[in-house]
Formats: C-alpha cells, structure tokens, sequence
C-alpha cells in the first residue's frame, strides 16, 4: 500500500495533492503511513460494516461482481502469514529453501537479536520473511474475522484462493512469459529506488531491561514510600513476586508507582492524617470564629446602651436648657422694665428741676432692678458650668460608641476572613476526600 501511494505520488503528479485513502484490516496502519510522511485515511474494514450496519445495507443482497481491473488473484496470498514469501516463490521457485519465516513477536525479536551473529557464522538464511502479527492480517485489529479460530480462518483463505485460481484459469489471465516480460518492463519504468526506500530507527534498546543501582533502588524505593526492609512486604499484588522487581519495572518505565498496594496504603493513611488534621483546624477554626460571634454580641449590646445612655442624658439636659431659658426670659423683662424707669427718671427729673424727689424714688427704683439683675445673672453661672460639663460628656459617649463601632468594625473584618479561610479549608477537605475515594 506505501509504496503503491508513493508511486502514484511521484509518477502522477496530477494526484500529488490528492487525498489517498486505503481499506485496511489493521488500525496501525495508519502509523506506518505516518512514519515516512503521508498523509493517507486509513479506513478499516470495521468501520466500513459499522456504516454499512448504520444505514441498513446488506452486502449479500448485491451482486457478485469482480474488479474492473485484471484479477487480484495473488492479492489474496498476502494477507495470510507466509503469503509474501509464497509469492516470491513464483518468480523465483526454490527461494523457500533459502527462506526463514517467524511470526509473532515473541520469535521474532529473540531471534532479530541472534540475526547479526548467525549471519556472520554463514548459518542465516538469504531471506527473513517475518511478520510481527503471528495471524496475519486476515486477522487484524480492523478486521470482520478476529472472532474466527486460525483453522476457520485458514479454510476461508484457501477456499478463496481456490476460486480465484479457478477464475483465472477460466479467464485465461494467469502471467505467461509474454506477459511476465511486459510486466517487468512496466515495472521497470515505474522503478525508482530511492522513492520506495525505507530507513528505520533502532529502538532495540527500548527492548533492555535496565538494572538498577543500590542507589537507585533506593530512590525507587523512596518513590513507594518504602524506608526499611519492614516496607518490603513482596506480596505480590503488582504481578512482579518481589519489590525489588517492582522497582525494576517501574525504573525501565514498565509500571509505575501507583500500581504499589502497599505505595497506595501509605498514601491513603497519609491522607486520612492530613484529613484529621484539617478537621481539627476546622473545628478550631469554628471555636474561633464562634468566640468572636460572641464578642461582636456584647460589642452591640453596650454600643447599644451607651447611646441610649447618650440619648437619655441628652433629654435630661433639655430641662437645664429650659431653666436658661427661663432666666433669660427674666433677664429680658427686668432690662426692659429698667429702660422704662430710666425713661421716666430723666423725664422727672427734667420736670422737678431742683425739687428732684421723684428722681430720687425712680433712681431707688433701678437700683432694686440692678441688684435683681445681678442677682438672677449670678444664677446664668453654675448653669453655664455644667453646660459645658455636660456637653464633655456628651463628647466622651460619642468618642466611646464611636471606639465601640471601630472595634466592632474590626470584629466583622476578622469574622469575614475566618469565614474565608474555613471555606478554603473545606475546599481542601473535599479534594483530599475525592483523593481518598480515587484510590479505593
């Protein structure tokens, strides 16, 4: 497929920016694609018969017909292990006796690993036909068959094949000599190495099992939060039968530390402690906050009472503000009643000239007013006193209720951080919760 794209890429250039797209039985291909740069749909054979499935189409209602082209007939060997090989055997019979074939993984790169040196011993065969899936691609990841035993799907292979023989012996389209020579020619002139080349990056490394240092192991060991031999409990319940080996797959990147029964024991206790220990801070916390609740109480209940202190002192002075007034009312009528006689002492005297005597009982008359004047004045005094006297007080309540307002001020600023801070305390509480049910 890779290559059969890289030669409509290079040979048709009218296709070069075209979208290619393959049906294939096997999800990975997409990757090999990917490898050596093209962009290519990799639809597989899954979902083409979940579409078919989605819009209710039945293949087996169609009929039969074959490609427009010439017969796939050797198609159908390459799907199947060893079909390339078969293949080659054509147009080179006797190559399977110089021929290796390995499927699977677990052959293969043992035996990868012994190629080099067998090769130089002169002991390896001229050709390595191996394949990493040892089904095939019959049966792939994106493959209808995967549900199919290795027999039944062997016999629907041959079975296929046998048809296709039988259409082309028919259809007399098997490749004579005439025809192998023109499709030599053609594929020479579609040949180019350098397009269908292919390099590879040695990851045979990724492949090694590293082992570790005292040092090293000690540090594994601090990642699973195991300090003592009495950490090592080698129960088993990571699959590995020891810590030690634990600590080896987690080193080489083949397991990791959550997947420690005894890692995710210690974690979880831990915890539970830093769960207990934030409970305890919240319930302190709450004692706290609790506390100054109650002094922001009493801080209202005696602002309250200072003011209607204030308020009651206040109503009270209003009876000495009467009294001022009331002497000043006095003070008024006495300084009018003097100008009065004043008035009238001046007129009598103008009028007795030397005789006089009516001055002289007006001038006893002011007099008396005088002295009733200094006397209510004198009265004015103690009163102005405590005027003032009262309106220190005055001052000194509303400095208190106002000192009281500020420390209660600065109560509700404490109260509405401690309120703060809880709530973020219990946000930590939950998460650690959420944590704990996680690892359960």
């Amino acid at each position: 497929m890779m290559h059969t794209i890289k030669m409509i890429k290079h040979f048709y250039p009218h296709y070069k920016n075209h979208h290619i797209c393959v049906i294939s039985p096997c999800v990975a291909k997409k990757q090999e694609f990917e490898a050596v740069g093209l962009d290519v749909f990799n639809v597989t054979f899954d979902s083409i018969n979940s579409h078919l499935k989605t819009h209710g189409i039945d293949l087996s209602k169609f009929k039969e017909l074959n490609y427009e082209n010439p017969p796939a007939e050797r198609g159908i060997l390459f799907s199947a292990p060893g079909g390339l090989l078969e293949t080659a055997e054509r147009e080179a019979p006797g190559i399977k006796n110089l021929s290796r074939k390995i499927e699977g993984g677990e052959l293969l790169y043992p035996y990868l690993n012994k190629l080099e040196e067998n090769i130089k011993k002169d002991m390896a065969p001229v050709i390595v036909d191996c394949l990493n899936c040892e089904h095939g691609c019959n049966m792939g990841t994106g493959a209808q068959n995967s549900q199919l035993s290795l027999d039944e799907q062997e016999y629907y292979h041959q079975k296929r094949k046998a048809e296709h023989i039988k259409l082309n012996l028919k259809a007399k389209t098997f490749i004579n000599r005439k025809k192998k020579s023109q499709i030599n020619a053609k594929v020479k002139a579609f040949w180019k190495s350098d397009i269908y080349s292919r390099t590879y990056t040695n990851r045979s490394n990724d492949n090694v099992i590293k082992e570790l240092s005292d040092v090293e192991l000690k540090t594994v060991f601090a990642s699973l939060k195991k300090y003592t031999e009495a950490d090592e409990y080698n129960c088993s319940a990571c699959g590995y039968g020891s810590c030690k080996n634990m600590a080896k797959a987690i080193y080489n990147g083949l397991n990791q530390v959550n997947n420690c029964h005894f890692y995710k024991e210690t974690q979880l206790a831990e915890m539970i402690e830093e769960v207990a220990y934030t409970m305890k801070e919240v319930n302190k916390q709450n004692s706290q906050i609790s506390q100054k609740v109650l002094e922001l109480g009493r801080n209202y209940e005696e602002q309250f009472k200072s003011f209607s202190s204030l308020n009651a002192e206040i109503e009270s002075d209003y009876d000495i503000l009467n009294h001022i007034n009331t002497i000043s009312g006095k003070i008024n009528n006495i300084s009018q009643q003097t100008n009065v006689l004043a008035l009238n002492a001046s007129i009598e005297a103008k009028r007795a000239g030397e005789s006089g005597r009516g001055f002289s009982v007006v001038a006893n008359e002011v007099r008396k007013l005088a002295g009733e004047t200094n006397t209510e004045a004198g009265k004015l005094d103690p009163y102005s006193k405590e005027i003032l006297s009262l309106f220190t007080k005055i001052q000194e309540k509303i400095s208190e209720a106002s000192g009281k307002i500020d420390s209660t001020n600065k109560l509700s600023e404490e109260v509405t951080d401690s309120i703060f801070e809880l709530e973020t305390m219990s946000n930590q509480l939950y998460d650690k919760v959420i944590s704990i049910n996680s690892l359960k």
